[in-house]
Parts: structure tokens; C-alpha cells; sequence
């Protein structure tokens, strides 16, 4: 869901689930009924388009790279954020970086005169 100050603000299932409930139990003025159909319309997408996408995103990298793949290098949540256009997909993952902690090096005291 992108904010008015062009930030994305991601969800999780149970967060989304527990946003709807709020705004359906209450009153709603115009911007939290506009935030209420915003987070039914994206639960409907991620039900129902949002999975042949990330079943494609799998294929896609296995094709890339199997190794990275099969080793868990590269993980595509089953919730995963997709960000759908009419072209394709954007899927969010999740890329294995090594936690390589940088050499310590001593610095030579320069001597004046």
C-alpha cells in the first residue's frame, strides 16, 4: 500500500486482517473508508492473481540460477508483496548475503621530525 507521502507501507496477512476488522466495526469518516476498500481490494488480489505470480517468479529464478535457488540464496515468501502492472509482476524476495565482518587493520603512527 503506498502512503500520501509516496512511501510503501507493508502488511502482513494477520495485519491486514486486523485492519479490516477495526474499520468494519466502526463508523468510518471518507479517508478510513477509502483505506477500508483499498485493503479489501488488495486481499482480493493477493488471493487470487497473486499466486500465479509468485509460482512464475519461482520458475524464473530456478531458470536464473538453481544453485541459489534450491540452496535457499533466494526465497520467495508465500506472502510475498506483489506489486502487479498489465505487463507483469514485481515480486518481492529475499536474497542471502553472507555476514562478512570487514579485516580490522592497525594504523602506523606517523612520527613528526
Amino acid at each position: 500500500m503506498k502512503t500520501e507521502t509516496g512511501k510503501y507501507l507493508y502488511l502482513t496477512n494477520r495485519e491486514i486482517a486486523l485492519v479490516t476488522s477495526l474499520l468494519k466495526t466502526k463508523k468510518r469518516n471518507e479517508d478510513e473508508e477509502s483505506l477500508l476498500n483499498t485493503v479489501i481490494y488488495q486481499s482480493k488480489l493477493s488471493s487470487e492473481s497473486y499466486p500465479k505470480y509468485r509460482k512464475a517468479a519461482e520458475e524464473k529464478l530456478k531458470k536464473i540460477d538453481a544453485y541459489a535457488f534450491d540452496n535457499e540464496e533466494v526465497i520467495i515468501d508465500p506472502d510475498a508483496n506483489v506489486s502487479e502492472t498489465r505487463e507483469g509482476a514485481y515480486i518481492h524476495c529475499w536474497l542471502w548475503v553472507d555476514a562478512d565482518k570487514p579485516k580490522k587493520t592497525r594504523k602506523r603512527a606517523v612520527k613528526n621530525g
